[in-house]
């Protein structure tokens, strides 16, 4: 992340106002030059791209935003003994419930809100609808009385024009961007990402050349790769596995330019790898999740179909025993996963390595609001919600934010090594608060313990215990790029995939 001194809010928000005002220039240029040639002497090749940039703002960009828009929510039907269970775990899990609804309701104190309000809120949290229906009512009445008898406040009846954050139903709020933005931008950090993954012996499966051009910006490099995905939705990079003493390393980025970002922790991952692994090389497989990594493409695929796919390519390379590691969104994605693997599988525990999880505590409120809802008052928060707006992020994290999937519970990960590295200053999580919360719940603070990777350690001894790692002066995504949390990550890593095989073992002799 940025540094958040106001010359760098300045700096950032110029740069992002003057890629905003390029499509209303290009507009402009269009129709004068319709008028009259003579009103804006330009020079041809200028026309003709302002010309391109009006055509692509009128003919895709706006259909395109429509149709996302009315894209139904994602949504988990329940009954209502399910609905109630899930209601208690949530509150539960909340410290200050009437902190919670404030931030719900956009940061409104809470003494403003009536009873008509609450339930609202609860209706689209609980029940996906943006409205209270009469055969509800019962219901949301015996959620509201444990509320109020939880903060001791009393709701008084009525209604007014206060309205919370219903992120999967309310409008998308995407922002359009330019085509030189995607043409400079994006396919610059793609192709340097490319080479770079190349350059690590990654080999890249694209996807077949049908999907390929149902993307944009293309990906020349990627068309020249001769090995096909066996996912016509999904491509990644794949690293064989060799190890015997070690698991494979499934990786699973989170909103961004792509894999770009984390290509200096997989060269810092592989350089340590190389040093300490005689048995044979680390498998790594990095998916290439499109809708949100800045690119025109088809948007992300429902919950149980990118599992789907996602499980084709692990069998396909013939891995079952592997370590997730992943960051931000992927978490989600990861928990998705996760879930599907242990009910195919209950007795196999695949370790896991979180780092800035949204999964955790999404349903904390900060999260949705901070990325969707939040004015920014810093660089960092700036960054953040360009990286909401974009036309393919937007509709993955608002449409399908079906956020009772999306969480992961703690009783779903207390049998299996888990690691989690926060950042005291992240802009999205309220680190400190999940922070306490793990705590809370039995994870050992990185205060307590100390990571090795070639000794023997204290975590060694508690393998399946969750264990967190906090940097208080990092922001959301800093470890990747910093070196010492960057080293810390890696250890991490390694650690992971060598008690994952020993956990393996031993599950698998008491099966015996």
């Amino acid at each position: 992340m940025l540094k958040d001194d106001y010359l760098t809010f300045i700096a950032l928000w110029l740069a992002l106002e003057t890629i905003s005002m390029v499509t209303p220039l290009c507009i402009a240029v269009t129709v004068l030059r319709l008028v009259s040639n003579h009103l804006v002497p330009v020079p041809a090749i200028f026309a003709h791209l302002a010309l391109l940039e009006t055509l692509f703002y009128l003919f895709f960009f706006l259909p395109r935003r429509y149709v996302l828009d009315q894209l139904p929510p994602a949504f988990t039907p329940r009954t209502r003994e399910e609905r109630r269970e899930l209601f208690y775990k949530c509150i539960e899990t909340i410290p200050d419930l009437n902190r919670w609804f404030s931030i719900w309701f956009k940061g409104l104190e809470v003494s403003l809100l009536l009873r008509e309000n609450v339930k609202t809120f609860l209706a689209w949290g609980f029940f996906n609808k943006t409205r209270v229906d009469v055969e509800d009512d019962e219901e949301l009445e015996e959620y509201l009385r444990e509320i109020e008898m939880r903060t001791g406040r009393s709701y008084p009846s009525g209604s007014n024009q206060l309205e919370p954050c219903r992120v999967s139903t309310d409008r998308l709020c995407i922002q359009h961007k330019p085509l030189i933005y995607y043409m400079l931008t994006v396919s610059i950090a793609d192709t340097l990402c490319h080479i770079l993954m190349s350059n690590m012996s990654f080999t890249h499966y694209r996807l077949p050349i049908t999907s390929a051009f149902r993307m944009f910006p293309l990906r020349p490099l990627a068309l020249c790769s001769g090995t096909i995905s066996p996912s016509p939705k999904l491509s990644y990079w794949y690293r064989p596995h060799m190890s015997r003493k070690h698991s494979p390393l499934l990786f699973i980025h989170g909103i961004g330019i792509g894999l770009q970002l984390y290509t200096g922790l997989l060269h810092a991952l592989l350089a340590q790898i190389g040093r300490g692994c005689e048995d044979g090389q680390i498998g790594i497989l990095a998916l290439e999740i499109m809708p949100i990594s800045f690119r025109i493409t088809d948007t992300l695929m429902p919950r149980e179909e990118m599992v789907d796919e996602i499980r084709n390519i692990l069998a396909f390379h013939g891995w079952t025993d592997f370590v997730i590691v992943a960051h931000s969104f992927g978490s989600i994605l990861a928990t998705h996963l996760l879930r599907r693997l242990t009910r195919e599988c209950p007795t196999q525990k695949h370790s896991l390595v979180l780092v800035d999880p949204v999964t955790l505590s999404i349903h904390f409120a900060e999260i949705p609001y901070n990325f969707i809802y939040r004015k920014p008052r810093n660089a960092s928060e700036l960054l953040c919600s360009f990286a909401s707006r974009d036309i393919g992020v937007c509709p993955s994290i608002m449409r399908l934010f079906d956020w009772t999937q999306n969480v992961l519970w703690l009783e779903e990960i207390a049998d299996r090594p888990v690691v989690v590295f926060l950042a005291g200053k992240d802009v999205i999580i309220d680190a400190e608060k999940l922070r306490q919360y793990l705590k809370k719940n039995g994870f050992m603070d990185s205060s307590s313990a100390k990571l090795e990777v070639n000794g023997r350690s204290e975590l060694n001894k508690r393998t399946c215990d969750g264990r967190i790692v906090f940097h208080r002066d990092y922001n959301h995504g800093e470890i990747l790029i910093r070196s010492q949390g960057n080293q810390e990550l890696v250890d991490a890593i390694i650690q992971a995939s060598r008690q994952n095989v020993w956990l393996d073992r031993m599950v698998k002799r008491r099966l015996l």
